[in-house]
Order: C-alpha cells, then sequence, then structure tokens
C-alpha cells in the first residue's frame, strides 16, 4: 500500500507528480547536455530540412542568451547533445522583483528545446510530446581533462553508434574541433 504525502493546508498531492532534481547552476561552470526523443522515436533523423531547423533554433537561442558559449553540438537521430560554457549573469537581477538569474542554461534549454519540439511537430503534422518525460540530462564539467572527455564524447556519437566511420562525414548538424571559431548561417 502506498502512502500518501499530504501538503501543508492538509490537500493530498496529486499522483504521479514529479519533480526535476536540483542542478548546481554556478557562474563559469561547464556543462554536457543530452536531451532525448519520447520512446526513442527518429523524429531528429538529418535531413536537410531537420538540419536547417535544428541549426536555426540552436543560433537563434544562443543569440539570445549571450553568457552561454557552445563548444560542441552533436544532432543525432533521436537525441541531440551540447557542450556549453556558462558565464551566468554577475550583474544581478535586471528589473525589481526579478530572482538573481545565476546561470543561463536553464532558460537555454527550455527555449531551445520547445521551439525544437513545436517546429519538429509542425514539419511532421503531428502534436504529441517531442522528448521523453522529465528535462535534460546535465554533466557538469570540472576542469580541462572532463571537458576534453565530453567534448569528444559529443564529437564521436556518429562513429560511436556506427553511423559513420569519421566524425565529419555525419550529415546531420554538428560542429568539430576543426570549427572552433567558425560562424554557421542557417535560413
Amino acid at each position: 500500500r502506498q502512502a500518501e504525502a499530504a501538503l501543508p493546508d492538509g490537500a493530498p498531492r496529486a499522483r504521479g507528480a514529479a519533480m526535476t532534481g536540483a542542478r548546481r547552476l554556478v557562474p563559469g561552470q561547464g556543462h554536457s547536455t543530452t536531451r532525448r526523443t519520447a520512446r526513442r522515436a527518429l523524429y531528429l533523423t538529418p535531413t536537410p530540412a531537420i538540419t536547417q531547423l535544428t541549426g536555426y533554433l540552436l543560433g537563434l537561442c544562443l543569440e539570445r542568451r549571450p553568457s552561454l558559449s557552445l563548444h560542441a553540438f552533436f544532432g543525432h537521430v533521436d537525441h541531440h547533445h551540447g557542450s556549453y560554457s556558462d558565464r551566468g549573469r554577475l550583474d544581478g537581477p535586471t528589473s525589481p522583483g526579478q530572482l538573481e538569474a545565476p546561470s543561463e542554461l536553464p532558460g537555454f534549454m527550455a527555449h531551445f528545446n520547445g521551439l525544437l519540439a513545436r517546429s519538429v511537430n509542425t514539419h511532421f503534422g503531428r502534436g504529441e510530446n517531442l522528448w521523453k518525460t522529465g528535462s535534460y540530462d546535465n554533466v557538469e564539467v570540472h576542469g580541462r581533462e572532463t571537458l576534453e572527455e565530453q567534448l569528444v564524447y559529443v564529437w564521436s556519437q556518429g562513429v560511436r553508434d556506427g553511423i559513420v566511420e569519421r566524425p565529419e562525414d555525419y550529415p546531420g548538424l554538428k560542429s568539430l574541433p576543426e570549427d572552433f571559431g567558425k560562424t554557421f548561417v542557417f535560413r
């Protein structure tokens, strides 16, 4: 038998409600993220349209979060990987009553994944959840060694999964070591 937790006012909690675990979001922190489609559906297969769409939305969302830097990205067939540095906002709230926002990562991930889900669903004429239940996965990156491990992990996804023999052969959206400093343009 399950015990039912109650709220302070005595009202029962909704069954099945879950909360995302707390994340350590510190200015200057590195992050390696992953977001997977529901049931591992292949909605992110790297067609020209999906690659353009993903690249455009990634660029748009990064422009709107200037303290976030992208180091690597890989748009897989059923998920995406990203490696970021988050300088955070060190200037405090920008308006009275606004909460401190030490990290741009949660807002970026919500915005990017929300726009990508709606856009991919529109592209395929569907209306259900695109993403697996829950939130994105996040690995904190501490130090150069961990950063290098995470970058190699992102860069080698297509090879590790047997899709291509070399990372540069993957047809979808990716950023590789030779792309550092390069500007990608999407319609």
